[in-house]
């Protein structure tokens, strides 16, 4: 894929639904950027199916480029903002967490809080095109060393037990208000 295909894969709209599926592996399956993001680890065919290992593979680089928002500081000012758009992205997007709650809990408005996700999928759209072109240079792409070095993602099936807990509280909170 070439580089403008790629970043053109990484809109706020799509990386928007690609953090909300990220823990729906069937979800998480049909989407073009996770697609991408797993060729990276292995090649793969046109119409077959990502494993779970890929998908394993994928989460984990999207929890590494939520955790590199907040650990760029460059200034203090700019520390706390990248702080609250990384919360906001794992608990409203990823973890599905009531706006209202993050809002009261992190003590910013409505406006603020939705100015900060935009800047957020901004930035973790652009964080995650990087990882992506990369690995499409085939510079790092070397037999037995993953694309997405000290990303974690070898170390990802310890992530494995935290993501079923996840859409077990999920299946959990989507029964519950089936039966309301």
């Amino acid at each position: 894929m070439v580089g403008r295909e790629v970043i053109a894969l990484f809109t706020p709209a799509a990386v928007t639904q690609f953090l909300r599926h990220l823990h729906y592996p069937l979800a998480l399956r049909r989407s073009a950027a996770a697609r991408v993001i797993g060729s990276e680890r292995r090649p793969i065919e046109a119409g077959e199916p990502l494993r779970n290992d890929d998908l394993i593979f994928v989460q984990s680089v999207a929890h590494s480029c939520l955790a590199q928002i907040e650990s760029e500081p460059q200034t203090l000012r700019g520390a706390a903002s990248r702080a609250r758009q990384a919360a906001i992205l794992t608990r409203y997007e990823v973890k599905g967490e009531p706006r209202e709650r993050i809002v009261a809990e992190l003590s910013i408005s409505a406006r603020q809080f939705y100015r900060e996700r935009a800047r957020g999928l901004l930035t973790f759209a652009a964080l995650l095109a990087d990882r992506v072109l990369a690995g499409v240079s085939g510079s790092r792409r070397a037999r037995g060393v993953p694309v997405f070095a000290g990303t974690g993602a070898d170390h990802s099936l310890e992530r494995l037990g935290e993501m079923a807990l996840v859409r077990k509280a999920r299946r959990d909170r989507d029964l519950a208000q089936r039966q309301r």
